[in-house]
């Protein structure tokens, strides 16, 4: 995971996203580690550390009852845009003096780094472009929102990109055509909502993009392939 931190007058913002490819299960259960960790951590330099909110890009898991013995920390779920978590500190709890060591944000920033820097020398920066598009809700991330997650310039992801003969257009378009078909098959969904969950500015682009990709409109598509009763 990359971290980026946020500062604002009356309090403090811990962004974690993704810095690799991965699974969903990985990346929520990832986003869960992260969150509790941040809790326990706070919590053991600070002392009671009320306060304290986590949101998370992932629905409600079945055992949420649980983090209700971490209190009074809160704990947040939804889908947002871009997957991440979101730890918020209260202002106040930013200049109260630490119980043990400060945290090394040196060591923190090598990590950073490592995270994104070692993406790209694997070449996987197209694997997690693709992992970004599968999770994002709401819109169609740009080159320069995925640039800006990954903290380089929109020329070096596009050359990195170039190195790794990805398209960027065409991964989009491919991976947006995916997720349409599977929700059309999987739910019962309006077709409006699924548009909007795509990043779709309208039903009717939706409808026009889906039937170039597949020759059918999305509520020809959903009856030919409903299960059989």
């Amino acid at each position: 995971m990359v971290l980026r931190y946020k500062r604002y007058a009356d309090h403090g913002e811990y962004i974690f996203r993704p810095g690799a490819a991965m699974s969903q299960t990985a990346l929520y259960t990832l986003e869960e580690v992260i969150a509790v960790a941040f809790h326990h951590d706070c919590t053991d330099l600070l002392g009671r550390a009320p306060g304290l909110e986590d949101l998370f890009s992932m629905p409600a898991p079945a055992h949420l009852a649980r983090y209700k013995s971490l209190a009074p920390t809160r704990f947040h779920f939804a889908a947002n845009a871009l997957p991440e978590v979101r730890c918020v500190v209260p202002g106040v709890l930013l200049d109260v003096p630490i119980a043990h060591s400060p945290l090394d944000t040196k060591a923190l920033g090598s990590v950073r780094r490592a995270g994104v820097g070692g993406t790209r020398r694997r070449h996987q920066v197209s694997d997690w472009i693709s992992l970004i598009l599968r999770e994002a809700e709401g819109l169609q991330p740009s080159l320069a929102d995925l640039a800006e997650l990954l903290d380089v310039s929109e020329r070096t992801l596009s050359r990195q990109l170039a190195l790794e003969d990805c398209n960027l257009r065409k991964l989009g378009c491919d991976i947006r055509q995916e997720r349409a078909c599977a929700m059309l098959q999987e739910s019962a969904q309006p077709i409006e909502h699924i548009a909007a969950r795509l990043g779709y500015r309208s039903p009717e682009a939706f409808a026009t993009a889906f039937r170039r990709a597949s020759g059918m409109s999305p509520r020809d598509y959903r009856k030919s392939n409903l299960a059989p009763g």
